[in-house]
């Protein structure tokens, strides 16, 4: 390929940013600190990465109420990932159930559990905006996700290929994500609709976007820390 052959790629949208950004990053803070077993340093770096900003791009045309559960969503999600990697398979895989059973509505919160009293909440916050059906939908999509953390958790050495694809795409957490765009949107697919094959591409297409975003954020962050390392060195030669 010639120099001057070289395609370039860009977004072809505006960004969009919902309105309601700075009320939200001020409520998500007081969610944040509601995660009393984090530690004050972990819930501090939530608070200051931007999230607010990120969930409003990918929210955009979301109502304030939506926002506010979208985003004790995501900080759910970051809070599975941070905190509960340190406990054993059994254990893991016994909390998932618990938070399955609590979206289901089979099971009341634990009081002094912060993450059970937020599925709780969302639950409730869900309910009154979502038919059954997607409701299920999203519930089976988590679990997905849930049992990508499972298969992960397995390995002390590096995945087949097909097996990392198939944790990857469990971990992107693109499903449940894509239920709550719906959501914002107010068309809910179902049925046959929700299987067709175009709906299945826009799914593979967000997934492999999602990978390579996570390895853009890897790479930013593995350079970022030799910067830091090389700067370290050479002031103390």
């Amino acid at each position: 390929m010639q120099e001057d052959d070289k395609t370039t790629l860009s977004y072809p949208f505006a960004l969009m940013l919902n309105s309601q950004t700075g009320r939200l990053n001020h409520d998500m803070n007081i969610l944040i600190d509601q995660y009393t077993m984090l530690p004050e340093e972990q819930r501090r770096k939530y608070k200051t990465a931007g999230l607010s900003w990120g969930i409003s791009t990918l929210f955009p045309r979301a109502k304030y109420d939506q926002l506010l559960l979208c985003s004790r969503y995501i900080v759910f999600l970051f809070t599975l990932d941070d905190y509960y990697c340190s406990f054993s398979f059994e254990e893991i895989n016994s909390i998932f159930n618990d938070f399955e059973q609590i979206l289901n509505g089979r099971q009341m919160p634990i009081e002094n559990d912060p993450t059970q009293k937020q599925l709780f909440q969302l639950r409730h916050e869900l309910l009154p905006q979502v038919t059954s059906d997607w409701m299920q939908r999203f519930i089976n999509d988590l679990r997905f996700h849930f049992d990508g953390m499972l298969m992960e958790y397995q390995y002390d050495g590096y995945p087949s290929i097909t097996d990392y694809v198939n944790i990857r795409e469990r971990l992107s957490a693109c499903d449940s994500l894509q239920d709550l765009i719906e959501l914002q949107c107010g068309f809910f697919f179902f049925g046959k609709s929700y299987a067709a094959s175009i709906y299945e591409a826009i799914k593979t297409i967000n997934k492999t976007n999602d990978w390579i975003l996570q390895r853009f954020l890897f790479m930013a962050q593995r350079i970022k820390t030799r910067r830091k390392n090389e700067s370290d060195f050479n002031y103390s030669t």
